[in-house]
């Protein structure tokens, strides 16, 4: 949906009426009515589509003729989505050319919603002609859209480069880390905002396992935290670096961060008597008041609130994601960690099977995953899936044969592993 400041939806006695610039616009209030009768999901973004491209040159209307829209839609396009309108007068139908990093579907969103709002004005008589309806995205770009998904989120971010999207790889990335904590240092981020930043590219954990800490999480020498689908129960122990945990501390000092509601404040600060706020006083303050620990936060909102992953994204996230020019999706954090973790995994151990198969299976099991091989959905180079692949397939070989013929299954897996060039048989 574009960015339309100006264009305000105002509902009123069960009838939504548009504002421009804090004036009724009544052409668009009647489109937006009719609209609603037929495709009433996708009216209002078909009207801000409508204001938009009206927006890019002042001096067309509604009624304008084909030419003198198209020759604005090709700006619109070019200035807002980065796709090239081949429009030629006099042409039956024209085309479109966008790099790989436009997306074909998001033209054909916008189109269609062109296509639908100007088929409107047309059948109210209100226009000559139908702009949109020659116009086409061909199959080529879509395909090659395709093969080029392996590029794209979560295997690459995007640095935004004179209007432009940059993409990056993650796999073998050393830079992410200090490019989010520039954003974040420009976005004027808290210290409950930075902590949950370091924990992320610290631990590799979810954004709502980290945003669901509670003062129970708490052990020596790391974070327990809640594992996804597996209950409440704080089972996943979260590795934090010396960047996390100065983060974390700094947040925990800093009462003004603890985000506690007027009244707790007021009976905290009784209860310190003059004594200066820690942590550790703070968790003997919640035990003395019979709180479980496990039910209070350790991030709040200022008012006292549990702060979610959707307030994360949308007051903290997003903001730094302006600041710092980037296209970045708060899960990559996890997907950089896990990468970065098997590549010193690879390195300390890759020469080895009998070392590499053990270190990636104990990792695994460190990252709380149930099955193994769910390492397949963040390996972006593939080398440890297709390690634990073999692995598991020698394993079931083994196990059946030890069934079928137990007095030679012993041997039976030594030669099959010589041949493969790996030998499991000290890890079976």
């Amino acid at each position: 949906m574009p960015y339309t400041p100006n264009l305000r939806f105002y509902t009123a006695a069960a009838m939504t009426l548009v504002y421009v610039a804090h004036r009724r616009h009544d052409q668009y209030t009647y489109l937006y009515q009719e609209l609603t009768k037929e495709h009433p999901a996708i009216a209002e973004d078909c009207i801000r589509q409508l204001h938009a491209l009206l927006s890019t040159n002042p001096e067309i209307t509604l009624s304008s003729p084909n030419v003198d829209i198209l020759t604005t839609a090709k700006t619109y396009f070019e200035a807002r989505y980065h796709a090239e309108l081949l429009y030629r007068p006099g042409a039956r139908k024209h085309r479109f050319n966008f790099g790989p990093d436009v997306e074909p579907k998001t033209i054909a969103t916008v189109l269609s919603r062109f296509r639908s709002v100007f088929g409107l004005i047309a059948d109210l008589g209100w226009r000559i002609g139908r702009p949109f309806a020659q116009i086409a995205i061909p199959a080529y770009l879509v395909r090659r859209h395709r093969q080029s998904q392996k590029m794209s989120p979560p295997y690459v971010y995007y640095r935004i480069k004179g209007g432009r999207r940059v993409a990056v790889p993650i796999l073998h990335n050393k830079t992410l880390p200090d490019e989010l904590r520039r954003a974040a240092q420009a976005a004027g981020w808290s210290s409950r905002d930075l902590a949950i930043l370091e924990i992320c590219l610290s631990s590799g954990a979810r954004i709502d396992e980290v945003t669901g800490l509670t003062w129970a999480s708490l052990v020596d020498g790391g974070l327990l935290a809640r594992n996804k689908g597996q209950g409440d129960a704080l089972i996943k122990n979260l590795s934090l670096n010396s960047a996390a945990r100065a983060a974390l501390d700094h947040h925990l000092t800093n009462r003004e961060g603890l985000g506690q509601d007027q009244d707790r404040k007021e009976d905290y600060q009784a209860w310190l008597k003059g004594r200066s706020h820690t942590p550790e006083r703070y968790v003997r303050y919640l035990l003395s008041k019979n709180l479980e620990l496990s039910q209070v936060p350790i991030f709040l909102t200022r008012q006292g609130n549990p702060y979610t992953p959707a307030s994360f994204r949308r007051h903290a996230w997003g903001s730094a994601m302006k600041c710092g020019n980037l296209v970045v999706v708060i899960h990559q954090t996890r997907h950089w960690r896990i990468n970065q973790d098997l590549t010193e995994i690879a390195e300390a151990h890759g020469a080895s099977p009998k070392e590499h198969v053990p270190a990636l299976l104990a990792y695994t099991e460190r990252m709380g995953w149930v099955d193994a091989l769910s390492i397949a959905t963040y390996d972006h180079a593939g080398v440890a899936t297709k390690l634990l692949k073999l692995y598991f397939r020698e394993v079931k070989l083994l196990a059946r044969e030890s069934i079928e013929h137990p007095d030679e299954a012993p041997e039976r897996g030594k030669e099959r592993a010589r041949v493969s060039g790996m030998t499991f048989e000290g890890q079976l």
